[in-house]
């Protein structure tokens, strides 16, 4: 059995593929199998990967039968893992060459350690920078303290979990985009203790990362939101976390609705699936639960019925 199971998720990325996966094989952690999940590109990424899993048999190339998205990839790939952790890195980011090894050691610090969580170091045409918030963060933490800070990402969510538990959570398949994210906090939240690492993860940051543009799937951010929202209450937490996560969703709610205003290339049929979008989302929001610091902004006041919180919305960008 190996230590690690990688699971790559790929789509159009044979421009970055080699780098990433360069920087797999070329772990001083050496017990590793780098699973390859070809989302139907239409570049050579999938030659790509047939060349590296030639020459090295820890790679293997998966396809899906039609273009699904990451969660739908990853979880086609998390049904042949067989390391004991299981992570995944994007196919356009990479690893610091000692980053597993450094991964292991801090799993193997405490029995009761679930998941270990790499420092995330985001790349721009060669400048880089560390995920600050999650630098403050004490260096083990309860699952549940753990899941209390990634509702607002101050942890993020790169990390290696076991696979046995990582089995029992399969990704949030529900929208294209964004929903897989809660599967990491649902993650946390069953861990006993999450330890934080130093191995870095490089995180590229360019204007083709799916989550930073304008479409029709940027606004599936309020479906996930609502989707984490309804796991939280499933699994019972506490009012101090449904109240972290209420204001989380209310934020972003407003924030989205506002970069919606400013979205003229949406086609009418998307115009309406939003639009109904943000109406049901609406009236899910959870008003008792949000702190009086959010309440009480203007910006964030949430009025009786939707269409007197549009028109209070238009009213305040007319005065900005």
């Amino acid at each position: 059995m190996p230590r690690f199971t990688v699971l790559v998720a790929v789509y159009n990325a044979e421009a970055w593929l080699p780098q990433c996966l360069d920087s797999l094989l070329g772990q001083t952690e050496q017990s590793l199998e780098v699973i390859c999940i070809d989302d139907c590109s239409t570049d050579g990424s999938a030659d790509v990967v047939r060349r590296y899993a030639e020459r090295d048999g820890r790679v293997s190339l998966l396809r899906t039968p039609h273009n699904s998205g990451q969660a739908v990839a990853r979880n086609l790939g998390l049904e042949q893992a067989r390391g004991e952790l299981t992570t995944m890195v994007d196919a356009d980011d990479w690893l610091a060459p000692d980053s597993l090894e450094r991964m292991w050691e801090a799993f193997c610090a405490e029995p009761d350690n679930d998941a270990v969580v790499f420092r995330l170091v985001y790349w721009q045409e060669g400048r880089t920078w560390y995920h600050d918030r999650t630098e403050a963060l004490p260096r083990s933490l309860t699952g549940r303290d753990a899941c209390r800070y990634s509702i607002d990402w101050t942890l993020h969510g790169c990390y290696a979990v076991r696979t046995e538990l990582h089995r029992r959570f399969p990704y949030d398949t529900s929208c294209r985009l964004y929903s897989d994210d809660n599967t990491s906090r649902q993650h946390y939240l069953h861990c006993r203790h999450v330890a934080l690492s130093d191995a870095c993860y490089y995180y590229r940051q360019h204007p083709g990362n799916s989550t930073r543009q304008a479409t029709r799937r940027s606004f599936d951010f309020i479906a996930a939101n609502d989707s984490l929202r309804a796991m939280l209450e499933h699994e019972e937490a506490d009012a101090d976390m449904l109240s972290i996560c209420e204001d989380y969703v209310w934020r972003n709610y407003v924030g989205l609705w506002r970069k919606w205003q400013k979205a003229s290339s949406l086609s009418a049929e998307e115009e309406e699936e939003v639009a109904a979008l943000f109406r049901r989302s609406y009236a899910m929001i959870r008003t008792s639960r949000l702190p009086w610091h959010t309440r009480l902004r203007p910006c964030f006041f949430k009025f009786a019925t939707y269409s007197i919180f549009a028109l209070w919305q238009r009213l305040l960008t007319l005065r900005q």
